[in-house]
């Protein structure tokens, strides 16, 4: 950490700040900051941190510009790679409330990797596979993906390119609910169209886009539009 400031007024007072380091775990650093008592301020800030790790995922060449005055670290340049991918945007996060705004783009993230990763969005991703590239800008409160997913509020517009869907969103799955299967007329018919459609392997698609509003634990479909392989 390279810096210059000064302390008045029972505050320090940075004009810069130049931190690099090899490897991070935000946890831990969210931690000591808001358990501190002192009253930092630092006009200008900057990073390059080579393995950030965060909320189960790990970030690489993680490069920052940004501020931190009254509890907020506000970055207004971000960008890291991570899941084969890259982000890159603006983060504004009050290490005090745990209330953070993100406005991030996200481009080719590996899929896969991603789910396997976070457990929490195994259960609810449209995909199995591909490339996901999204546009994000929400609030939430948190620093680990359940309460995230909880608190979030804003929107996200996707598109996954050369994937198959995951298990519960296959038209098959949707055949199946109990509420059509409990209709005695349709039950026959639909068991021969299921066996049929798998064979087809419809899970199968060459790109899938949409918009999803998100508003704490409710996801409001706005648009989604898929093209097969």
């Amino acid at each position: 950490l390279v810096a210059q400031g000064k302390y008045a007024s029972n505050k320090i007072l940075v004009d810069f700040a130049n931190f690099t380091s090899t490897y991070v775990n935000l946890d831990n650093f969210e931690r000591y900051f808001s358990k501190s008592n002192f009253d930092i301020e630092i006009e200008n800030l900057k990073g390059n941190i080579l393995s950030l790790e965060a909320m189960n995922m790990l970030l690489n060449s993680v490069y920052f510009e940004g501020e931190y005055k009254n509890n907020v670290l506000k970055l207004n340049d971000f960008k890291a790679d991570i899941f084969n991918g890259r982000i890159t945007g603006t983060l504004l996060t009050n290490l005090k409330t745990q209330k953070t705004t993100a406005d991030v783009v996200l481009k080719e993230i590996n899929v896969r990797h991603l789910t396997n990763a976070v457990k929490e969005l195994k259960e609810l991703s449209i995909a199995a596979s591909g490339k996901l590239s999204a546009l994000i800008k929400a609030d939430s409160v948190g620093y680990d993906f359940e309460n995230v997913l909880k608190t979030m509020s804003g929107y996200v517009k996707f598109n996954i390119n050369d994937s198959e869907l995951s298990q519960f969103a296959k038209l098959e799955r949707f055949l199946q609910a109990g509420n059509i299967l409990s209709q005695s007329i349709l039950k026959l018919t639909l068991n021969s169209t299921i066996s049929t459609i798998t064979k087809q392997n419809t899970g199968d698609f060459k790109t899938i886009e949409g918009t999803v509003k998100i508003n704490g634990s409710n996801a409001d479909i706005q648009y989604i539009k898929t093209q097969g392989s």
